[in-house]
């Protein structure tokens, strides 16, 4: 009678693996790497990518599949027949210039700059949030020799572990089983395959990672749809502001000063485009709308239209012959005309134009109220310079004339409307006065002071008033220490790369969870850049529409906290937010660089409060000398 072996339901589908399913792993990564190398040499695929992406401005464009070939060739040395202008050749014992359009993935480092809707959260200019720099990592010289080092050392392991998988075939069938020796050796070979690569592996995974970051970075600053909102609370920085104008009336009555200083509030995009100043003067309407931001909360101040200088300049009269700008422009030609013996026909059918011009522009002021002051001061430069050189002609008096006018026009158009003449009136000049606010998260937001030192004593002092913006620093010197941290993670698991896949090759599988180790490590430190700034674009995207919903009513906001304590308590929310996100990985490396920033923390806090320790001990000592002083008298 034949016995029937039960066996497993699951156990009868198992199947013994071959020996060559080990190598997928290394195939894969092989055939990945010709592939991108391919697409890397051919000119027609880099010309087609550079095309598709010209708003990145970079000289040697990397997109797409690119992005992770381009590491791979610069580990290769692979050098192109056109120079590149990013070439950089560092000076001794000066920090590398990092450039903007200069990027990591084309061969050179980059910075960070941008404009005002990502903020770098570290330090204006600083790449270190953004970039793996190669040259200090997987390119540097130092890190890649003590990798060759862990390699022979792996081999010499590896060749003892074959060594000892070859007795193990000798003693097949008495002590060892043979099976298990065949399966290990294409585990070991294996691991000898990915360990002599890994570099090349590495340096695709920092290439991929830092153009991950070049990518999501470069189109959240560049795409319109992608903006920070307003979010209706101040920042606590309300400060008067001038736009200087020029009125189109040359009325100067107080019926006509009226009707201008108490019109309804104009905007000062409206009013910058409706009343502008003429041009060619040093104050221009032009450059006060600099100090102005879209998403400024401005109410008007006050609206001064000055009659005083218009008396001056157009006089009271209703008849434009009657103007004194034209009379003096008309009165001075003429007397040109009529007693100079110098001058040519070319300058005498110019002189003869000047007056008409001129009264033609007062009958058109309605339509361009500028034009006018643009012919008299070419006109005026044109007698100036008839009257230096033509001693026939008694032209002092005009010139006077023409002075006082001048003068009056400057302190129309540039007085601001916050000066009043020696002999009392109206305030000099044409302006309108707005009471301004930035907003909280407008253009004007900055995520961290530009100034992270933490030493001074003083200045420390003073910021014990507002210990948010204290925070805020803590905070950036917290993102400084992860982001150093995380660059000796890297090399270290660069230099320990072929020791930690070896592991995976020992038999009995002991060292399987030591390579899983190392390869979550690696990854996770490499790419959490990635995840950080992701996160950075997140929160200063959403930075306006989250304060406010979480501010509520402007006039009545959360708490009855002020603009400015509500928006920095956003900044400290925001940031704290980002420095958390290692923290979700959950791994060794991870938990290190939350550690760290905590560390960094505790740093500026010791340091502060022994700084204050020691201050307070130096104004006791001062104040026990001082009373030491007063008894001995």
């Amino acid at each position: 009678m034949l016995k029937i072996k039960r066996t497993s339901p699951l156990k009868r589908g198992q199947q013994k693996k071959r020996w060559w399913w080990y190598l997928a792993l290394a195939c894969i990564v092989l055939a990945a790497n010709m592939g991108m190398l391919f697409f890397r040499l051919l000119p027609t695929f880099q010309y087609t990518i550079a095309t598709a992406t010209p708003h990145l401005h970079l000289p040697d464009t990397i997109m797409g599949v690119n992005t992770i070939s381009a590491p791979f060739e610069q580990a290769s040395h692979l050098t192109s027949d056109s120079p590149n202008p990013c070439d950089i050749t560092p000076v001794p014992g000066t920090p590398v210039p990092y450039d903007k359009n200069c990027l990591e993935g084309n061969g050179n480092p980059g910075t960070y700059t941008g404009d005002n809707k990502i903020q770098n959260p570290i330090s204006k200019g600083n790449a270190l949030f953004f970039l793996t720099p190669a040259d200090i990592t997987i390119d540097n010289d130092s890190v890649r020799a003590l990798w060759q080092l862990m390699l022979a050392l792996v081999d010499m392991l590896l060749a003892l572990v074959i060594a000892l998988n070859g007795l193990k075939l000798i003693f097949a069938g008495s002590v060892f089983r043979y099976s298990s020796a065949i399966e290990n050796l294409p585990g070991v070979l294996l691991a000898i395959i990915v360990a002599h690569i890994s570099l090349v592996f590495m340096t695709m995974m920092i290439g991929l990672n830092n153009n991950m970051t070049e990518g999501i970075y470069t189109f959240a600053q560049t795409n319109p749809n992608i903006h920070r909102s307003a979010s209706g609370f101040g920042a606590g920085d309300r400060k008067d502001l001038i736009l200087h104008v020029f009125f189109d009336n040359m009325g100067s009555d107080s019926q006509t000063e009226q009707q201008y200083e108490k019109m309804p509030m104009p905007n000062w995009q409206d009013a910058a485009k409706k009343w502008p100043v003429p041009p060619g003067l040093q104050t221009s309407t032009a450059k006060d709308l600099t100090q102005f931001n879209p998403d400024m909360h401005c109410t008007l101040g006050r609206i001064n239209y000055d009659t005083d200088r218009r008396k001056t300049v157009f006089g009271t009269s209703a008849k434009t012959q009657d103007i004194p700008v034209y009379t003096t422009v008309r009165d001075r030609a003429n007397n040109f005309l009529m007693h100079s013996t110098t001058i040519s026909d070319a300058d005498k059918n110019e002189l003869k134009k000047m007056a008409p011009d001129l009264l033609k522009d007062f009958d058109y002021f309605g339509d361009n109220h500028t034009k006018w002051f643009v012919d008299w001061a070419k006109d005026k430069k044109k007698m100036d310079e008839l009257g230096s050189h033509d001693y026939s002609v008694e032209d002092n008096t005009w010139r006077d004339q023409s002075n006082t006018l001048e003068s009056n026009m400057s302190l129309l158009f540039q007085g601001g409307g916050v000066g009043i003449g020696m002999e009392g009136g109206d305030y000099q000049g044409d302006a309108i006065i707005y009471s301004c606010e930035n907003d909280a998260t407008g253009t004007a937001f900055q995520l961290v002071p530009d100034k992270l030192d933490f030493t001074h004593l003083f200045d420390n002092l003073q910021k014990l008033g507002d210990f948010t913006q204290m925070m805020a620093k803590i905070l950036a010197l917290m993102f400084l220490g992860q982001m150093i941290i995380r660059l000796f993670f890297i090399n270290l698991y660069i230099i320990t790369a072929p020791l930690g896949i070896a592991c995976w090759a020992l038999p009995g599988k002991v060292g399987q969870p030591v390579a899983r180790l190392w390869l979550h490590g690696f990854i996770s430190t490499v790419m959490v850049q990635f995840l950080m700034v992701v996160a950075l674009i997140v929160i200063q995207v959403l930075l306006g529409n989250m304060l406010a919903f979480v501010g509520g009513d402007p006039q009545h906001p959360i708490g009855n906290l002020s603009d400015g304590t509500l928006g920095d308590i956003m900044r400290i929310a925001c940031l704290w937010f980002v420095a958390r996100i290692p923290s979700l990985i959950g791994n060794a490396p991870m938990r290190t660089l939350t550690a760290t920033g905590q560390m960094m923390g505790y740093a500026v806090g010791t340091t502060i409060s022994m700084q204050i320790t020691q201050f307070q001990m130096i104004t006791q000592v001062a104040s026990s000398a001082v009373s030491i002083a007063a008894a001995a008298r």
